[in-house]
Parts: structure tokens; sequence; C-alpha cells
């Protein structure tokens, strides 16, 4: 069976298309995933005693007699 060279062109335009799709989202997860600024509003502590990232520490306001307080995880 014999493609037609238009055909051809569309299925490799589509696969190439895939492929730039496909980098752009990778990239974009990292660019993503690294950010500090997708980090900032973590939150921390409280009873479940969540843990903040390397590199980030939990930070807890002043507000007194609360038990298992939550905090933000900020950069040390």
């Amino acid at each position: 069976m014999k493609t037609s060279p238009i055909l051809a062109v569309i299925i490799g335009f589509g696969v190439i298309g895939i492929i730039i799709l496909g980098v752009i989202g990778i990239m974009g997860w990292t660019v993503l995933s690294n950010s500090p600024m997708q980090r900032d509003d973590l939150t921390c502590g409280g009873a479940s005693g969540l843990t903040c990232p390397d590199g980030y520490t939990c930070f807890y306001s002043d507000e007194e007699g609360i038990i298992d307080p939550t905090g933000v995880c900020v950069v040390e």
C-alpha cells in the first residue's frame, strides 16, 4: 500500500507537533515544580505533622495557646 505524498507530510507534521508539545509540557512541568513561587504557600506542621521540602523550614505565627498549630513553608 503506497501512501500519498500529501498524507505523508500531514502525518509527519502531526508527529512533529506531538513531539514539540511533549517537550514543552516537560519543560513547563520542570519549571513549575522547581519554582519557589510554587512552594511559598505549602502548609506544614499541625496534627498531621506535615513537613516542608528540602531547603524550606516551617514557620509558625506568634499565636499562643494553639494546640498543634499549622505553619507555612518558607525558604531557609
